[in-house]
């Protein structure tokens, strides 16, 4: 079998769930599986134990490479993980799977390669490309002149979006950023802080789906509520405009793919038009965008190499 042919075993680990899949050089999810996230101890072992019962021994040894697609912030050089919406401590996640399975690993921000696959698939179309996850937290990647921006730049959860009074931490931490407003784990807290400022008796709701599901049933706090939303959303999305003049802007991630007009319709109607107002979009690679990001970017960057 020629390096070409050979395929890479790709892994996402998100706040919620891991997902490992199998991808061809063409861009084909052969096979993969989707884990419940366990304590962060245990992630390793989890994910180890997991590759040898889904892949055959041939699989396994046909295979270029591991791509594993993070959120938070990645070290190659030692192989490590670093993420609190994963859990508190660090993950030598590199550096076992390479002892384990002789294969080179490469560690990726999970927005970082989501916004490389996105840019693949366009870029014919544009040399400028910002993708947004909104997940458990709020992460992006950005393509600037064709090039993807590296080592954990383009942090657009931490972007300070707030004008009202409020005091709201984000999972590192930081205090009225993006993050702590609009992400899945921030939502709630919102809700209940704005639900205070406005003298309001809400439901003390403790994930951001309940909330998007009482609004969908007519809930008119909660619709009131997720205009506020998409205020706070359209000020991340104005000033990335203002950082990068994107021509594109691809969203993904589980708040958004699961409450698609809950989020856009408000958030389209804020945005600062003082920009150039770029195309925003939903990815169509749905909850695999990481896993197939992943994988293209280690073709694109470590097969190719190897050639």
């Amino acid at each position: 079998m020629t390096q070409k042919s050979k395929k890479i075993i790709a892994i996402d680990i998100g706040g919620t769930n891991i997902r490992i899949g199998l991808v061809d050089s063409l861009g084909n999810l052969e096979k993969n599986t989707k884990l419940d996230k366990p304590d962060i101890s245990q992630v390793p072992d989890l994910i180890i134990s997991t590759i040898k019962d889904l892949f055959t021994k041939s699989e396994l040894e046909n295979t270029s490479c591991i791509a594993v697609s993070t959120a938070g912030r990645v070290d190659n050089e030692k192989g490590l993980i670093e993420c609190p919406t994963i859990g508190k401590g660090v993950l030598p996640l590199g550096r076992d799977l390479k002892e384990v399975f002789g294969k080179e690993v490469i560690l990726i921000n999970d927005a970082n390669v989501a916004a490389y696959g996105e840019y693949s698939k366009i870029k014919d179309k544009t040399q400028n490309l910002v993708y947004v996850t909104i997940s458990t937290g709020i992460g992006g990647g950005a393509i600037v002149d064709g090039y993807l921006i590296q080592n954990n730049a383009v942090e657009i959860g931490h972007i300070v979006v707030k004008e009202e009074d409020y005091k709201l931490f984000c999972n590192y931490g930081h205090e009225n950023c993006w993050e702590a407003f609009a992400s899945g784990n921030g939502i709630p807290h919102f809700f209940k802080a704005w639900a205070k400022k406005q003298k309001i008796t809400a439901e003390n709701y403790s994930a951001a789906g309940e909330i998007f599901e009482a609004a969908k049933k007519g809930g008119q706090t909660e619709k009131k509520f997720l205009e506020k939303l998409g205020e706070y959303n359209s000020r991340g999305i104005s000033m990335i405009m203002a950082a990068y003049n994107p021509d594109i802007i691809v969203i993904g991630g589980s708040v958004v793919r699961h409450n698609k007009n809950e989020i856009l319709k408000p958030m389209m109607k804020n945005i600062q038009e003082i920009y150039k107002l770029p195309q925003i979009i939903v990815t169509e690679s749905g909850d695999e965008v990481c896993l197939l990001g992943a994988a293209q970017y280690a073709f694109d960057n470590l097969v190719k190499e190897k050639k």
